[in-house]
C-alpha cells in the first residue's frame, strides 16, 4: 500500500522527526541545567534513580523512525490460534507497558543511547493493534490509526510537562523535573495525576472527529474501556469533568517537588508570586499542534517519535503476552468468579453462570483456550478483555472476593 509508512486518514498527525530540532532541544537543556542552583551530587543521585526505571534490557534494541513501519506489516490474528494478550500488561502497568517517553535530559543514557523522545514498543503495540482489530471487527488500518493517535498524544503530554519544566527552570534556577519525577515515583499509582491527564488527551485524539479523521465507534469504545480498566490514575482519563482538578493536583506536585522549604509558609503553602513563577494551570494543558505555553524551540512538533524493538531471547515466550489456560477458566474463573455450575457434557463441557448464560468449554485435550473461545466466554459473561484482566489481578487470579458482586448481562 502507498500509505504503509503513514497514518491512513491523517498522514501528518504524527510529524516526521526533525533531528536538528531535537538536537537543539538537548543543547538548550544542557544550557539551562548548567545554570541551575542545585547540589550537583544530589542532582546526580536523583537522576540515576530515574534512569534505573528505564533499565538496560533494551541495550541492543532496534530503533526506527515512526514512518518506517506501518499497518501493512501487522498480521491479523487467527481465531483458531491459542489465546494470549498484551491487555493484561496494560491492566497491571498502565500505558508504560506499551510505550514510553524518554526525556531529552537523558539522551546519552539507556535505553536508546543518543536518542530521546517517544518510543512505541513495536512488538507490543503491533499486537495491541491486532487484538483491537480482532475484538472489534475493525480493519488493521483503522486499529493502527486509532491506537497510534491515542498512544502518541498520551506520551506527547509527558514531553509537554518535561518541556514546561525546562522553561520554569530557566526562569527560577530551581530544579523542577527530576525532583518531581522522583517524588511521584514513590507515591501510590492512584496519585499519578500526569498519567490521568495524558490518557484524557489521548482519548480526545480519537474522540474528536474531524474531516481528516473518523474513528470506528467500536474502536473508540474498546480503547475507552482499556483506559477505564487501567491501574491507578491511568483510569481517570475517562473522567472528563475532573480534568481541571487533576491539573491542579499535578501543579501542586510540581511546586512541592521544586521549591525549597524556605520559600514555603508555615503550613507548607507557597506564596502567590512563587506559585505564579513556577507553574500555572494553563501550563498543565496540551494544545496541538502549537502549544501557546511552549517556546518555538520546544514546540510539540519537535518531539521525535520512534519504534523500539527490544532484543529477543530465542525459545522464550515474549513476557508481554499473557496466556489463559483452559484449567484456569474451568477450575477458577467459571466456578469461583462467575459462580458457574456444570449443566451438561457432550464432546464439550457446558456451564450455567450467574447471569443465566450457558458457557461452552472444550474438553481437556487442549492446554490453552483458542481465541474465538475466549471471546465467546467474555461475551456470555458480560466482560470486556480489559475488565477481565483487571478483575483477574484484583481477585488474585479468581481466589479473593469471589464470586463477583456485580453480575453483568450477556453481551449477546
Amino acid at each position: 500500500m502507498i500509505y504503509m509508512n503513514k497514518l491512513i486518514q491523517d498522514p501528518f498527525f504524527i510529524p516526521k522527526n526533525n533531528q536538528k530540532a531535537s538536537a537543539d532541544i538537548v543543547d538548550l537543556c544542557n544550557e539551562v541545567l548548567n545554570n541551575l542552583d542545585q547540589n550537583k551530587d544530589e542532582f546526580e543521585r536523583l537522576s540515576s534513580q530515574i534512569l534505573d526505571h528505564y533499565g538496560e534490557s533494551y541495550g541492543d534494541a532496534i530503533i526506527e523512525d515512526f514512518d518506517e513501519f506501518g499497518p501493512d506489516s501487522i498480521e491479523k490474528l487467527d481465531p483458531n490460534g491459542d489465546f494470549d494478550s498484551v491487555i493484561g500488561g496494560i491492566s497491571e502497568e498502565g500505558f508504560e507497558a506499551i510505550a514510553f517517553y524518554k526525556s531529552f535530559r537523558f539522551v546519552n543514557s539507556h535505553p536508546a543511547r543518543g536518542r530521546w523522545g517517544i518510543f512505541f514498543i513495536k512488538p507490543i503495540i503491533s499486537r495491541l493493534i491486532s487484538e483491537a482489530a480482532f475484538d472489534t471487527g475493525s480493519s488493521i488500518d483503522s486499529a493502527f490509526e486509532a491506537v497510534s493517535r491515542l498512544v502518541y498524544v498520551h506520551e506527547l503530554y509527558h514531553y509537554k510537562i518535561d518541556a514546561f519544566c525546562l522553561q520554569t527552570e530557566a526562569i527560577s534556577s530551581c530544579a523542577t523535573y527530576i525532583p518531581y519525577r522522583n517524588r511521584v515515583s514513590i507515591l501510590s499509582m492512584a496519585d499519578w495525576w500526569e498519567e490521568a491527564i495524558a490518557n484524557y488527551y489521548g482519548l480526545n485524539a480519537i474522540l474528536k472527529n474531524s474531516e481528516k479523521y473518523q474513528s470506528d465507534f467500536k474502536l473508540i469504545e474498546y480503547l475507552k474501556d482499556m483506559v477505564k480498566n487501567s491501574p491507578g490514575a491511568y483510569a481517570y482519563g475517562i473522567n472528563t469533568s475532573k480534568q481541571g482538578h487533576y491539573r491542579k493536583r499535578l501543579s501542586e506536585q510540581l511546586n512541592v517537588s521544586t521549591v525549597p522549604a524556605l520559600f514555603r509558609g508555615p503550613r507548607g503553602q507557597l506564596s502567590p508570586p512563587t506559585l505564579a513563577l513556577l507553574t500555572t494551570l494553563i501550563g498543565m494543558k496540551l494544545e496541538r499542534p502549537r502549544d501557546r505555553v511552549l517556546s518555538g524551540r520546544l514546540g510539540l512538533v519537535n518531539c521525535p517519535v520512534y519504534w523500539i524493538t527490544p532484543p529477543s531471547i530465542m525459545g522464550i515466550k515474549p513476557p508481554f503476552l499473557q496466556a489463559i489456560s483452559l484449567s484456569e477458566v474451568e477450575k477458577l474463573f467459571i466456578p469461583k468468579y462467575l459462580n458457574g455450575n456444570k449443566s451438561r457434557k457432550t464432546d464439550h463441557q457446558f456451564f450455567v453462570i450467574d447471569n443465566g448464560s450457558e458457557i461452552k468449554l472444550p474438553n481437556g485435550h487442549l492446554k490453552d483456550l483458542q481465541r474465538h473461545e475466549y471471546k465467546d466466554i467474555l461475551r456470555k459473561s458480560g466482560l470486556t478483555s480489559s475488565y477481565f484482566f483487571k478483575e483477574r489481578k484484583r481477585t488474585n487470579i479468581w481466589k479473593n472476593e469471589v464470586p463477583r458482586n456485580l453480575i453483568l448481562p450477556s453481551r449477546d
